[in-house]
Parts: C-alpha cells; structure tokens; sequence
C-alpha cells in the first residue's frame, strides 16, 4: 500500500472511495461522524489515508505525546480512537478505555474506543469532545441530534444503493408547499422558526388569525408509517412541552402518497384525543388533505 499524504478530499484516496462505492449504507454513521469532528476542529492536520481495511481519517500527528483521532469505517458501525491517557478522561468515559502495549509491556498507548451507529452514539462523541480539553478542537456541534428528534433522523439515505441527502429533499419539498398553501391564501414562514423552548418548526401557516405547525417529512429510503411517527412525535412536542405557545392545528407534510391505513391512524388519534391534525401528502404534483380542508 502506498503512503501518500492525507487528504481530505476522499477522490485523492481511490481506495476509500472504491470502498463507498461498494458499500453505500455505511454512509448512514460514517459522514455524520465526519462532520461532526470537522465542525469542531480548528488544525490543518487531517484527512483520509490509504488503507485496505477500508476508510480511515486521522486529525492531528501520532506522536508519543499527540492526541491523535482516527475515524475508521466498517458496513455497519463508525469507530472513533482518541488517543487520550485514562487519567485524563472523566470517569463517565472510564469504560471506553482501551490500552494497547508491546509483549514486554514497554510501550503502552491508552486511548479512547468509541462505537457510532446511532444518534444516540453520536451525541456521546460529542459529549466528549465537550468534556475534554484535545487540541486542535473545540467542542463540536451535532448535525443531526438536536432535542426535536423523536427517532434517529439521518442526514442521508441510501435509495436503490444511491445515497440521497434528505436535507436537500426536505428544502426541496418546504419550497413547493409553501408556495402552494400562498397560493391558497395562507401566510408562511419555514427555514425552522423558533417556538417554544428553541424547537424548530418547519413551516408556520397562517390564516384568519389561526396558526398551524406543519412538519415535514421526505418519503424517499423510508415509509410514510415511519415518517408520520416521527412527525408526530415532533409536532406533539411543539404543542405540549412548552404550554406558553400553542399553534391552533397541527399538520404532518408528506412528499408521496399516503394510503388507507395512513388516514384511519389520522383519523382515530383526531377522534380519541380530539387534536386538530392534519395529513398532507403530494401526490401527482398537487398536495391532498385528509380531513379535506373546510
């Protein structure tokens, strides 16, 4: 294997590229750990090496005394070593360490092993860059774990072995609804407004001094079953967490077709806990309700 210098830019490694290619879906922990670190970090050492095991991006120089942090890639998990000694860590991140020495014990490295597939790993890594003090890093900020996520919400999806960016699905949709609710008459305002306690609302309506929490949902890689949970959860959040503001209806905004089983769930959680909710789904390029609008 050639050594040649790390690169943060994964088409100068062909072998982690050729890697991505064969396995789309790792995607799904990989670039949300990526970016994670790489929004906190504040060197110029950084970027992918060539290994045959698959994709490996290292931060800052391996030295006896460095603070080394490699990223490491496999189908199904993310690894993250920090190469940091045990007695510098706080005890809540004790069970994460790991010690490799040499036969006679001469050598020995301590670090920290952490094990990313979810967004609940995720905000563990971030936890610890937070909690300790590594140089060239100050703390990073999640991209896809703020407190309004019911479920685990990745920032891309793997379609047909394409990986698609939801977020660019997400903006795509916010524009063509709210276009068409101004068309009917309705006041918005999207790009994640703030409500209650800094949630993040997608679209606001207005309308006849009623105003509606829409939450919107790309289909793509997913169900409109799941989509319409995590929405909920989200909009109920919006509602009730914070009693000091209510909105007066609340939608779930989908971009495919939703079927019989979709609406009957809509319509038992509207006539058991009397909600004023909504389904909205896109269908052959016009949105559809259920219940109708009045």
């Amino acid at each position: 294997m050639d050594r040649t210098p790390r690169n943060p830019d994964i088409t100068v490694k062909p072998q982690a590229a050729a890697w991505f290619t064969h396995h789309p879906e790792a995607r799904l922990h990989f670039d949300p750990v990526l970016n994670l670190l790489l929004s906190g970090y504040v060197g110029d050492n950084h970027g992918y090496i060539n290994k045959q095991t698959g994709p490996h991006y290292v931060f800052n120089a391996w030295s006896k005394e460095g603070n080394t942090v490699r990223v490491s890639c496999t189908a199904h998990y993310s690894r993250v070593r920090i190469r940091v000694d045990k007695a510098q860590t706080r005890p809540a991140f004790h069970s994460y360490a790991k010690t490799l020495a040499n036969r006679d014990g001469s050598r020995r490295i301590e670090y920290i092993d952490l094990i990313i597939r979810t967004a609940d790993d995720l905000q563990l890594l971030a936890d610890f860059f937070s909690q300790h003090d590594i140089p060239g890093f100050t703390p990073p900020q999640p991209g896809n774990t703020s407190p309004d996520e019911t479920d685990y919400d990745p920032i891309i999806r793997v379609v047909d072995g394409r990986v698609i960016d939801v977020r660019q699905l997400h903006n795509a949709l916010a524009g063509r609804f709210t276009r068409s609710m101004q068309m009917q008459g309705y006041a918005c305002r999207h790009e994640h407004r703030l409500a209650n306690t800094l949630d993040r609302v997608d679209v606001l309506l207005s309308r006849h001094g009623l105003n509606i929490y829409c939450e919107l949902k790309p289909v793509a890689g997913s169900s409109t079953k799941r989509e319409i949970r995590a929405a909920l959860g989200q909009l109920l959040d919006y509602q009730y967490y914070n009693k000091s503001v209510r909105a007066d209806a609340l939608w779930i905004v989908l971009d495919a077709p939703c079927n019989t089983q979709d609406t009957a769930f809509i319509a038992q959680i509207r006539d058991q806990h009397q909600l004023s909710l909504t389904l909205v789904w896109e269908e052959q390029g016009t949105f559809r309700f259920y219940p109708a609008l009045a």
